[in-house]
């Protein structure tokens, strides 16, 4: 039976982000109006991811709703139609003319720059260029985004609605990498996908670099800045694979952006600063506390260009606010209302204690967040030597320096020193403002302190919440970043030299780090010679390609195995890890319970390593592959991968799995 109240709600919401999405596109016309370098480039992509998500957003939700299979990329597109031709009526595209006219400035400006930035552009280049053909060698990549990311994009437009998978609370969250992969899955080859990833890590580096300037850098200091916030472990290592922590931070920067570069009669950029904040939530349900502190600033005044040195903090902004809300909701309201409608909680699983228990929302049986505090201990042996980091970075339990968590140089070279320089800074201009009035040294530095507010922030929300994993603190770090840059504007000249040397070495040596550590992996790959198969590469049995099309696997291994299970066709249907562990797992082994087997359609195991497995009633099982040496070293795996078909019933009880344990 249909609840026609949450359908009414989303008609209601369905019709406000349309309306608004237009009023956009005609207020667009004014963004030629704004005078900071590089935000009409901001404008655009926000209004791109925007037009590109909202299509498939609405789709799903109403597929939810409607209880139909009615999320494509054709449905999307086509719920997009009103929007693209009123943006052709409103804003004609710009002539070639135009557009080599930009070209031709950005190559003059090119030459203007200083040797250091020139050589760290090229640099940065080839980096980019290598790291897209070491990409395309493989298939993608990543524990999060085997187990998570991947499985989802290819459920969502599988089942074409956006009904989570797997009610395992990972795969509750906002999944807007999820439809982006799934997008380019249904027109790309499946190694091309490998590279969709790489245009946020470029688009992050830009609002780096606009926000940079915005805060006071000079465009060498900035551009140095921009490329060095990839070179940062956490972030290059991301951008190479199809996680959503690169595109999140993006998108939050951009919506900050976005927020600063308004001026007095500029209201829709508070929308469209909304919009982008909106993005990173759905690419990453944390940045609710970014676009949070983004929309409280809003509110009160402090997101504000100044204008002939007026500054009127005191007084709240709730125009701008309301329209910061409108923008956020019309991209995180899809997701919001999909975990109401699913887990009766809009945040789930996330979970404010009795505030929420009062509201009636539920709680995740999965997820606690006191649970997850000795996950620090993967980097730090003491709480306290988070003071330290990345000075002190431990390598026990072959997880430091972990490279793709890392903060490495770049990071204790500017992040340290930008935020301890700009704490005395505002307290003495704190104290300027309150015992000398005639003193306006606080507004002077407004743009910076708002970028030290919001990275300082979330570095204290991040180590409240317990689970200090350094990639959660992703969303702080290009706003305390940034921050060094205005440093220059201090320093005598041979420090200013100095310090362009520094960010130069570090930067270089950490992409080579990451260039370097990448080949060697992709490059294990070609031991054979050739371009490996999709089985090689994952290694998994060979039979998982050549299943009949809707075989269903049920997963005995791990999550990570989620995504190779699907085999090269992404043609077979997988029962997850979690929901197996869920049904059958008792008491340090699996009980294969028949009706349970039979109800979900499973007619095959993956199984991996050493297991022991029992049956309530007869199962027969037969193996049909495996693999147990390594396909390019030929060394034997550890734990041997098999897999085993259902086939009807047999003549004993119980059947008992063993023949990984036995060698068999």
């Amino acid at each position: 039976m249909i609840s026609y109240f949450p359908i009414s709600i989303y008609l209601v919401y369905l019709f406000c982000s349309i309306t608004g999405a237009l009023s956009l596109l005609k207020l667009n016309k004014k963004s030629a109006q704004v005078q900071i370098v590089g935000v009409q480039g901001v404008l655009t992509v926000t209004l791109f991811l925007t037009l590109f998500l909202s299509g498939l957003l609405q789709t799903g939700i109403i597929a939810i709703l409607l209880k139909r299979p009615l999320m494509s990329a054709g449905n999307g597109l086509f719920l997009l139609i009103p929007l693209v031709l009123s943006s052709a009526l409103i804003d004609r595209p710009n002539s070639l003319r135009s557009y080599f006219l930009k070209l031709r400035t950005g190559l003059y400006l090119y030459k203007t720059l200083s040797r250091a930035s020139k050589y760290s552009i090229l640099l940065y280049s080839m980096a980019m260029l290598v790291l897209l053909l070491l990409l395309i060698i493989g298939y993608p990549r990543g524990f999060e985004v085997t187990a998570y990311h991947l499985p989802i994009a290819v459920n969502f437009f599988r089942d074409k609605t956006l009904s989570v998978w797997d009610h395992a609370y990972m795969h509750a969250y906002p999944a807007n990498m999820s439809l982006w992969i799934g997008f380019w899955l249904q027109i790309l080859p499946e190694k091309v996908v490998s590279i969709v990833d790489l245009p946020f890590a470029i688009y992050l580096s830009y609002v780096v670099f606009v926000l940079a300037k915005m805060v006071g850098s000079d465009r060498n200091t900035a551009i140095l800045l921009a490329i060095g916030i990839l070179s940062i472990p956490i972030f290059g290592f991301s951008s190479i694979e199809l996680g959503s922590d690169v595109a999140g931070v993006a998108c939050l920067v951009a919506a900050l952006v976005l927020a600063l570069a308004g001026r007095r009669n500029d209201f829709y950029l508070a929308l469209v600063s909304g919009l982008a904040a909106g993005l990173a939530y759905g690419f990453k349900s944390l940045h609710l506390v970014g676009s949070g502190l983004i929309g409280m600033l809003i509110l009160l005044g402090f997101a504000r260009q100044a204008e002939a040195g007026i500054r009127s903090w005191g007084s709240l902004d709730f125009g701008r606010a309301l329209l910061f809300i409108t923008g956020f909701l019309i991209l995180a309201g899809p997701w919001l209302l999909r975990n109401w409608l699913e887990f009766n909680n809009p945040l789930y699983p996330i979970h404010f204690g009795r505030v929420f228990d009062f509201l009636g929302f539920a709680s995740a049986p999965d997820f606690s967040l006191e649970e997850r505090t000795y996950t620090q201990f993967e980097w730090v042996k003491k709480t306290l030597e988070w003071f330290f980091y990345p000075w002190v970075e431990w390598q026990f339990i072959n997880q430091n320096f972990k490279h793709n968590s890392g903060l490495g140089a770049f990071f204790a070279l500017t992040v340290p020193a930008a935020w301890f320089i700009w704490s005395w800074i505002i307290g003495m201009s704190a104290w300027h403002k309150f015992t000398k009035s005639d003193k306006p040294t606080f507004y002077a530095i407004w743009p910076g302190f708002v970028c030290y507010l919001i990275g300082t922030a979330i570095i204290i929300v991040w180590a409240l919440l317990g689970d200090r994993q350094p990639r959660y603190l992703m969303g702080g770090i290009p706003f305390l970043v940034v921050l060094y840059g205005t440093l220059s504007n201090w320093a005598s000249s041979k420090i200013k030299r100095l310090g362009y040397v520094m960010l130069c070495l570090t930067s270089t040596l950490m992409m080579i780090v990451l260039v370097i550590t990448f080949m060697l992996r992709q490059g294990g790959h070609l031991q054979t010679l050739t371009i490996p198969t999709r089985s090689d590469y994952y290694e998994y049995p060979k039979v998982l390609d050549t299943l009949p099309s809707g075989a269903v696997v049920g997963n005995l291994a791990g999550r990570v195995w989620h995504y190779a299970l699907f085999g090269s066709g992404l043609n077979n249907h997988v029962i997850p890890s979690t929901r197996m562990e869920e049904l059958f797992f008792r008491n340090g082994h699996w009980v294969l319970d028949y009706d349970q087997i039979h109800k979900l359609g499973i007619n095959y195991l993956f199984v991996e390593g050493n297991i022991k497995a029992t049956s309530n009633k007869c199962l027969k099982l037969v193996e049909i592959g495996n693999i147990k040496i390594n396909p390019y070293n030929k060394v034997p795996l550890t734990y041997p991968r098999f897999v085993y078909q259902l086939e009807g019933e047999c003549l004993d009880d119980t059947l008992i799995i063993e023949s990984v344990a036995s060698g068999n």
